[in-house]
């Protein structure tokens, strides 16, 4: 997709512009940050684990806990959160836009965690803070710049989304002071900071706390659902920081139907422990069956990112993200009768499939899942206890589903071939909405895969996305050309990381298919990408040429200019000049001094006669592994 946050950038920044000096400036005390050498020394040398767990605790001490936690008296940090409309000052739960605008928080937050690993970067963050301190106009853009940085997907785009520049300053001000100071504390002191950031309740107050949830996960058992609510409220008055009991009241909230309740437990829970996969399986559930299927997928992804560590939670939002993609909702089934009701229709928090619908039986509503809630009392067990800390599926104990996850009034899945599509006609235009839902999915999956050198998962995911494709046109479901070529080239380098000779060959097919399309800025692109297949063959003369032709025409500035992969923000790094010019500058020296082959092929008819030089890496060298066994002894002998 072309770079429309450029377009949007340039706007805002405009309006950065005319904002009046006044507006950024007040009579605050300014408070600068000077730390020695020493502390910059100490905090690089913090093990990134201890890190993580220190960056964990300050953001639920400086953030979590005065926002969301724990809001019954006003603090500093929640004067902050309504004057940029972080929360809102009427409700506790939170609506999809602050769901939005929290979700910002936790990515800028995420940035600053990953780009202090390095002592200038580290530096830089407290020179920032102190911009911001002196309200200096100039400490929004560098923030943007150093966040942007740091490679936090769409991180631009996010903070932008938080509004005028003006709240954007503000918003950017404390949290960069914030983190500042937690990095002048821990490089001072890092035990006594650690101590300090693990301060719990009492321990009559946990105590107490532990009895209430007891008496929650009790009713839970007995399907008195609000109830148990009622039960873990008062737990977590008592100790406000115990993801478990944000867990349990989520699922309760989803079986009472409060799903945007369910929603801000869930997100709760995730905050306080990122890698808690059952946390993230709750949003995303609420998320579902409140009707945000498109945002519960994403949940799902991002969850699926963050907890890649844990295999065994990890199979269980991927099993969740199958349920998502079968389960949505699909579109509305044309009546056989005219006078058939609306309401008979309509979906009910359980998202009713095309294949459950009938020609002659339309589910009438008073058909709600009953006799499966009855169904489900004598599956209910227990809740999630705080003994399952290491086991991260969701619990036994929970209400079972088919596939031991999820709700039970879930409707379980169908193989395709008991459809029966003669008796349901679609709208067009709802199928290519469909559509347009599952290629965004699977589009960000494949470029998501392909930065994380999952190189299997991004091929299956771009073959699919292609697949997709194939069904509408580029333009029924919002694709320009060069969308549809970007999609190509990284279903083409994904198969080129892969490395094999079978999945090289296609990738060559897909390099010469896209050159079918004659667009000229994209040339440089495609020489780049051929010139990668060589290179895995270790065919370095050819791919020099490519690699050569690849950077004349970067520097005859015919180039596609900076794109994002399509329905995304993020950005393609090859399409970025500097970036690309450099990587293109180090294939070419590389292939201008190749390593010194393994072995020389002298037989007279070569069985690969593409290169004489033999390497074991060649990708088809088990291919031929006997044949040049003699050759490679051959070679020795003389």
């Amino acid at each position: 997709m072309s770079d429309s946050d450029s377009e949007i950038g340039e706007e805002w920044e405009a309006i950065h512009n005319r904002t009046p000096v006044k507006l950024l400036t007040r009579n605050d005390t300014v408070v600068a940050l000077r730390p020695q050498e020493i502390v910059f020394d100490n905090w690089s040398q913090i093990p990134l684990e201890t890190r993580r767990k220190a960056g964990e605790r300050m953001r639920i001490c400086a953030f979590w806990l005065p926002l969301l936690l724990q809001r019954d008296e006003p603090s500093n940090p929640s004067c902050w959160a309504y004057q940029i409309d972080l929360i809102s000052s009427d409700t506790d739960d939170l609506d999809m836009k602050h769901l939005q605008k929290i979700e910002t928080l936790e990515a800028i937050l995420r940035a600053l965690e990953k780009g202090t690993v390095k002592r200038d970067q580290t530096k830089h963050v407290i020179w920032i803070s102190n911009m911001f301190n002196l309200r200096t106009p100039e400490a929004l853009k560098d923030a943007m710049c150093w966040l942007e940085r740091t490679g936090e997907p769409g991180i631009r785009h996010r903070v932008m989304s938080l509004g005028h520049p003006q709240i954007c300053f503000t918003a950017l001000h404390v949290i960069f002071t914030e983190f500042a100071k937690y990095i002048q504390q821990m490089g001072s002191d890092s035990v006594k900071t650690m101590k300090a950031l693990n301060v719990r309740s009492a321990d009559y107050l946990i105590e107490k706390s532990e009895e209430m949830k007891k008496k929650g996960n009790e009713n839970f058992k007995k399907m008195q659902f609000e109830e148990a609510v009622k039960y873990y409220s008062k737990a977590i008055k008592l100790y406000p920081d115990n993801h478990f009991i944000y867990g349990n009241r989520a699922l309760c909230y989803i079986r009472c139907k409060k799903y945007l309740k369910a929603v801000t437990d869930g997100k709760r829970a995730t905050l306080i422990k990122p890698l808690w996969v059952k946390g993230h399986f709750r949003f995303c559930e609420a998320l579902f069956y409140l009707g945000e299927v498109k945002k519960a997928i994403e949940a799902n992804v991002l969850a699926r990112g963050l907890c890649k560590d844990n295999r065994d939670g990890i199979k269980d939002l991927e099993d969740q993200y199958e349920k998502f993609l079968l389960e949505m909702p699909e579109p509305k089934v044309v009546p056989p009768k005219k006078n058939q009701s609306k309401k008979a229709q309509t979906l009910e928090p359980r998202p009713l499939s095309v294949n459950s619908v009938h020609k002659n039986d339309p589910p009438p509503k008073s058909k709600t899942p009953v006799v499966k809630q009855e169904k489900q009392v004598k599956n209910e067990k227990t809740v999630q206890s705080e003994g399952s800390t290491k086991n991260s599926k969701p619990s036994k104990s929970e209400p079972p589903t088919k596939n031991g996850k999820g709700d039970s009034s879930t409707p379980t899945k169908k193989k395709p071939k008991n459809r029966s599509p003669p008796e349901v006609q679609l709208n067009d235009g709802d199928s290519k909405a469909v559509a347009c839902i599952e290629l965004k999915v699977m589009v960000q999956e494949a470029h998501s895969a392909l930065t994380d050198l999952r190189c299997r998962n991004a091929e299956q995911a771009f073959r699919k996305a292609l697949i997709i494709l194939d069904t509408s046109t580029a333009k029924e479901v919002g694709l320009s050309t060069l969308d549809v070529l970007l999609l190509l080239y990284g279903h083409a380098a994904a198969l080129t990381e892969i490395g094999q000779p079978e999945e090289l060959g296609e990738a060559q097919k897909l390099l010469e298919k896209i050159k079918s399309f004659e667009e000229r800025t994209f040339q440089c692109l495609v020489y780049y990408a051929t010139g990668r297949v060589f290179l895995k063959e270790n065919r370095f003369t050819v791919a020099l040429k490519q690699f050569s032709d690849s950077l004349q025409t970067v520097k005859n500035k015919i180039t596609p200019g900076k794109l994002t992969w399509p329905f995304t923000n993020e950005i393609v790094k090859e399409t970025q000049p500097d970036y690309f010019k450099g990587m293109l500058e180090q294939a070419i020296e590389l292939c201008t001094f190749p390593p010194p082959p393994d072995a020389i092929c002298r037989l007279e008819i070569c069985l690969c006669p593409m290169k004489a030089e033999i390497y074991l890496t060649d990708p088809d060298f088990k291919v031929c592994r006997s044949h040049w066994l003699v050759i490679l002894q051959i070679e020795l002998s003389m």
